[in-house]
């Protein structure tokens, strides 16, 4: 319905965010993403034993004083914070979220989230500018949109993640 009341050039807007984009967030948009990014990932960076205490279970995570029901909640919140944030301003990019902290994991050869989370920061970013690159290098010829990219290094990842979550569950049956 809203594809048949926009204009044209809304429409056309809407297809390009859609395809995911780094190149239209400028300085006077930058502001308006830095601030909840900021918040999302400071409160992140600070729940690392509650987290590893949760990868024990949550009767395990009660016992140390964790109250499950109310971090969860938080977690939640900052996740959707985090999340429509960015996808606010540069489209839904797919597979970088979902692939990273999968990716850190196994790079850091831990789950304990005092390494995983700044890892998953560092290699997201990172990860997402070179997906860019290749975007902004890829030529008009050629003009890959970001999701395509993204999809190309995620797909693996979680063909890999759900092979090895297989895997894992014969050795431990």
């Amino acid at each position: 319905m809203l594809e048949l009341a926009a204009g044209e050039t809304a429409l056309r807007g809407f297809v390009l965010w859609g395809m995911g984009s780094f190149a239209r967030v400028g300085m006077e948009e930058l502001p308006w993403l830095v601030v909840p990014i900021a918040v999302g990932l400071s409160w992140s960076a600070v729940q690392a034993k509650p987290l590893n205490a949760l990868l024990l279970g949550e009767r395990y995570a009660s016992s140390l004083g964790v109250e499950v029901v109310s971090f969860r909640r938080k977690a939640i919140l900052i996740t959707g914070l985090l999340a429509g944030a960015c996808t606010a301003f540069c489209g839904p990019i797919a597979f970088i979220g979902l692939a990273t902290p999968h990716v850190a994991r196994a790079l850091m050869r831990s789950a304990d989230h005092r390494h995983v989370l700044p890892a998953s920061m560092l290699l997201g970013a990172g990860l997402s500018l070179a997906c860019d690159l290749v975007v902004r290098t890829s030529g008009p010829a050629m003009s890959l949109p970001l999701n395509a990219v993204t999809a190309f290094l995620g797909v693996p990842v979680v063909i890999w993640v759900i092979l090895s979550g297989r895997r894992w569950a014969r050795m431990s049956a």
